[in-house]
């Protein structure tokens, strides 16, 4: 969260002539509902379910940019579903980095719009510190710190 997947996924699909996909999106738009909405309703497992299901829908199609959920390679075996069916690129940011965009967006995002900063920035290190072992078998890992998305373009290399 907080990344920049969705605006660097949207540029690449754009610059490559792609088709783009948001998977939180997508999956709002399925079940007629809010990712927090999902969670308070339905639980955490049945997302994850819904994650993993719209996943293994994506690696069959061609020519598309996909931007996951930031949990998505984080369970079953979707990061070795990701590497092997496509290119799989982690936005690298501290904690510290993302705490400063994600308290600049908190009305907009559900999940963090009630924390205060303390608990925002222990939610942001908590998660990453669980993630990152996955986000870091990404075929290219790049540094996203003060990098402006266009610039980030520059520094993938898709061979």
């Amino acid at each position: 969260m907080g990344s920049g997947k969705t605006t660097v996924g949207e540029m690449l699909a754009s610059r490559l002539g792609l088709r783009f996909v948001d998977m939180d999106r997508e999956i709002e738009r399925r079940q007629g509902m809010n990712i927090n909405k999902i969670f308070n309703t339905r639980g955490e497992p049945y997302f994850r379910k819904l994650e993993e299901a719209l996943l293994k829908e994506l690696i069959d199609q061609d020519n598309l940019v996909v931007s996951t959920g930031g949990g998505v390679p984080c369970y079953r075996d979707n990061m070795e579903l990701i590497n092997a069916h496509g290119i799989s690129i982690y936005l690298e940011l501290t904690g510290k980095e993302l705490f400063n965009r994600l308290l600049n967006e908190k009305a907009h995002r559900p999940l963090i719009k009630d924390m205060d900063d303390a608990a925002l920035s222990e939610f942001i290190n908590t998660r990453l510190a669980e993630r990152l072992p996955f986000y870091r078998q990404a075929a290219i890992i790049i540094d996203a710190m003060n990098i402006h998305p266009e610039d980030l373009l520059s520094r993938i290399r898709l061979i």
